[in-house]
C-alpha cells in the first residue's frame, strides 16, 4: 500500500541520516514489467515472494564502512513486518541479465 511505502521511505531516510560515511539513495517502486520479470526469473512465478516494497542503494567509500552499514541495517530492522530481505553487493560481484 502507499502508506506502507511512505513509512518505509521515512525509515530509510532516517537511517541515511545516521550513516555519516555512506549515502542512502531510495529506489522508486518496482514497475509491473520489472516485477513480472523478477517473479519469473528469480521466484519461479511465486509472486508472494515479491516483498521488497522499499529498496535503497547504500554507497560507502570503503569496505569497512559498508560492513558497518550492513550490520546497522540488519540490527535496525529485525521484525517480520520490517526486515532486511536481501543484500546485494554490486561492488565485488557483477550482475546477470535483468540485474540478478
Amino acid at each position: 500500500s502507499d502508506k506502507m511505502r511512505k513509512f518505509g521511505e521515512k525509515m530509510l531516510q532516517t537511517f541515511g541520516d545516521i550513516l555519516m560515511e555512506c549515502a542512502v539513495m531510495l529506489a522508486g517502486p518496482k514497475r509491473l514489467p520489472r516485477a513480472s520479470s523478477k517473479c519469473l526469473i528469480k521466484y519461479a512465478l511465486q509472486h508472494i515472494r515479491l516483498i521488497d516494497a522499499n529498496r535503497a542503494t547504500i554507497k560507502c567509500p570503503d569496505a569497512e564502512s559498508l560492513l558497518k552499514a550492513v550490520e546497522m541495517a540488519v540490527n535496525r530492522w529485525r521484525s517480520v513486518g520490517c526486515s532486511v530481505v536481501e543484500l546485494e553487493d554490486h561492488y565485488f560481484t557483477g550482475c546477470m541479465k535483468h540485474g540478478y
